[in-house]
């Protein structure tokens, strides 16, 4: 469906840092981006998950409205300052995602797994602290 195309689209332009437009390359299946070397998966607190649907659900209305921006010919700082808005929006989620990672799938492989385990979450962590530091450097 056209939503999961766009949230899948939020979410990996974030993980990704890919620009705006970049957006229509994207698709993630609904099931999510498999085959992780943890196998981990996004998997919150009820209460939270529902924060976080609610921010992603406005970050869609956003990115729509850039859209509707461009087809309309609005300024072009005024578009820029929406673009602005909704990296801002999808920082502000990841940051929530990978600090349930850290306390919950991270933790976890140090306390209950073994050594390939630990590593394949320091590798994970490794890996999106690579990505982040190249979306925030944009």
């Amino acid at each position: 469906p056209a939503a999961a195309t766009v949230r899948g689209a939020v979410s990996a332009a974030w993980l990704c840092g890919l620009a705006a437009t970049d957006f229509s390359l994207l698709y993630i299946p609904p099931q999510g981006i498999l085959g992780t070397p943890g196998g981990y998966t996004v998997s919150l607190p009820e209460p939270d998950k529902k924060k976080l649907l609610a921010r992603l659900r406005r970050a869609e209305g956003q990115l729509s409205g850039i859209g509707r921006m461009i087809a309309e010919d609005k300024p072009c700082v005024d578009t820029l300052t929406q673009i602005s808005a909704i990296q801002g929006a999808l920082g502000k989620i990841g940051e929530l995602i990978l600090s349930e990672h850290i306390e919950s799938c991270v933790a976890d492989a140090f306390r209950h797994g073994d050594e390939d385990q630990r590593q394949a979450a320091i590798d994970d962590l490794m890996e999106v602290f690579a990505r982040y530091g190249r979306a925030g450097a944009r």
